[in-house]
């Protein structure tokens, strides 16, 4: 369920605060009617964890992290997780949003580190269990923060992801 995932979001939380002295500040603004919405586990936590460190763990003063969710225009449930990080330059964003438009990521160059594989796993995840409209979207602007967009379908309590 959607509750689930954010409690994991929160337990990690709860343990970056302790590590890092309350420097960063979250929010979570889910619509409380999403919250017994079925979803596949650790979908949401994993892309929080990217934002940490790859956004609000390397800079000088604290930052915001948002997770937010709601049901969009089409009937789908979307969660956006913005953190006011570093961003990601133009070149760093199109190579990204390149990998998670592969069907597969492709194996990195011997002696390269492998880059992505979280977000391309969330992505490919979903996308094998609900079809292409669904997944993760990125969007960021260096200097300034990242914005991951995940959408999944509305699944009722009756009916589970097969995912579990």
């Amino acid at each position: 369920r959607i509750r689930e995932e954010l409690d994991c979001i929160q337990a990690y939380m709860n343990i970056i605060a302790i590590r890092y002295e309350n420097k960063f500040i979250i929010e979570i603004d889910v619509d409380e009617g999403l919250l017994e919405m079925q979803t596949p586990k650790m979908i949401l936590q994993p892309i929080v964890e990217n934002a940490v460190y790859h956004g609000l763990e390397r800079m000088d003063q604290g930052g915001r992290l948002q997770v937010t969710g709601s049901i969009d225009a089409h009937g789908d449930v979307c969660f956006q997780i913005t953190d006011t990080g570093k961003g990601m330059d133009p070149e760093q964003l199109a190579s990204l949003q390149a990998k998670l438009g592969m069907a597969s990521p492709e194996p990195a160059p011997d002696g390269q580190p492998v880059t992505s594989i979280g977000l391309s796993n969330i992505h490919n995840r979903l996308r094998l269990l609900f079809g292409e409209g669904y997944g993760i979207a990125i969007d960021s602007q260096f200097g300034h923060g990242t914005t991951v967009t995940v959408r999944i379908p509305k699944l009722l309590n009756n009916r589970k992801p097969s995912e579990e």
